[in-house]
């Protein structure tokens, strides 16, 4: 009788740690680009650390997944990620490797503003003129983050099945044709994009400037979707999807409903501070004209004021031809710019020439944070530095 009491009551004691281990368990959490794992990391601080996927100079647009992603993909409980217009490589794997998961498609979530893709590179680039903070944004406030989307459902745009007949017969098909090897940010595939670094970038950066890719021109560089997807440089939207993931998490792991929650408060309050930061940083350079590799910054130009008057190349997918230098360098003549960025993840090759026939001043900014080391400061950092630079070369 004794024994069978004493088995009892082992047997209830280890149901209970069992019972609580499973029951705080640790959500495994995968997302895809550093500024938004920053504010996933923010929020799941205390309880768990995502997992990145696109780290360092790689090119979002065009990044090879791994074993070892796959197999994070497939163990996932949650997987955030901005959705097809931007990851557009990792359509296929985020589609078919998560079956067991959560999947948060951020520019589906409701109280984003939105901005559509520009359709040249010099058009409506003027600062916030006529498209700034109280233009442009409030359009899509009084319309209805719902109703953008809606319509894009309509279309198709954002449902699995475009989203696999994308990947198997339009970037696919791209890549075949034009190579992803145009992205520099694959240059750090230990596999095989060194030897492309030495023999493909540059005899490919050659044939575009002699034949220029232009030929597509840059209503063909946005066909992959009428929205922007750069969406975390506008810190209002990233207070949006912090309280979107925060949400997701509890729902997901309600144990920890009160971390959560928690640690939501101060991230939104820590991007209040930010905002009031980068509004005083960028007073100083409100209106001066620049030039920019890849149109990447609306969203950070319409909420601070700047003036990107130009860019190298609208999709970054597609290589820019001599037209496209002949035309930045009227755009520097005609407005004054003094300075032109560039990012880490592509060749500074166009630039360069830029800056050698015009004496443009040349820096860098970088959208993604390839040197800023990953986890909940990583967005913060992020954001200063790219204003930083900015205001640093246009002072200068």
């Amino acid at each position: 009788m004794i024994r069978k009491f004493i088995k009892s009551i082992f047997a209830t004691v280890a149901l209970l740690i069992c019972s609580a281990s499973s029951a705080s368990a640790e959500p495994r959490v995968v997302v895809t680009i550093n500024p938004i794992h920053s504010l996933v990391a923010a929020v799941m601080e205390g309880v768990a650390e995502p997992a990145l996927l696109v780290s360092g100079t790689y090119s979002v647009h065009g990044y090879q997944i791994k074993p070892s992603d796959a197999q994070l993909l497939q163990d996932a409980d949650l997987v955030v990620w901005i959705g097809p217009e931007l990851e557009t490589s990792l359509i296929s794997s985020i589609t078919n490797l998560t079956e067991n998961a959560i999947t948060v498609q951020l520019s589906e979530i409701a109280g984003l503003t939105l901005h559509e893709n520009r359709e040249s590179p010099d058009a409506h680039m003027h600062g916030d003129d006529d498209h700034g903070e109280d233009g442009h944004h409030d359009e899509h406030e009084e319309h209805g983050h719902d109703e953008e989307h809606d319509h894009d459902k309509k279309d198709g745009d954002h449902d699995e099945d475009h989203h696999d007949e994308h990947d198997e017969h339009g970037h696919d098909e791209h890549d075949m044709e034009h190579g992803e090897d145009s992205h520099d940010g694959d240059d750090h595939d230990e596999d095989h994009h060194d030897e492309h670094e030495e023999h493909g970038h540059d005899e490919h950066d050659e044939h575009d400037m002699e034949h220029g890719e232009d030929g597509h021109d840059d209503h063909d560089d946005h066909a992959h979707g009428a929205w922007d997807m750069h969406i975390w440089l506008d810190v209002d939207n990233a207070q949006v999807i912090a309280r979107s993931i925060a949400a997701t998490l509890i729902e997901l792991n309600p144990e920890n409903e009160s971390v959560y929650k928690e640690n939501l408060d101060n991230t939104l309050h820590k991007l209040a501070a930010l905002d009031k930061e980068l509004h005083e940083a960028t007073e100083p350079i409100a209106g001066k004209p620049y030039i920019v590799f890849h149109d990447a910054y609306q969203y950070l130009e319409k909420k601070y004021h700047l003036a990107n008057v130009g860019a190298v190349a609208l999709n970054p997918e597609r290589s820019p031809g001599v037209r496209k230098v002949i035309e930045l360098k009227e755009t520097v003549l005609e407005t004054g710019a003094t300075c032109a960025f560039n990012e880490p993840q592509f060749s500074p090759r166009v630039l360069n020439i830029l800056t050698e026939e015009t004496g443009i001043k040349l820096g860098v900014i970088d959208p993604l944070g390839a040197d800023v080391e990953a986890g909940p400061d990583a967005y913060f950092e992020l954001l200063r530095n790219m204003v930083n630079s900015i205001r640093g070369c246009l002072l200068m």
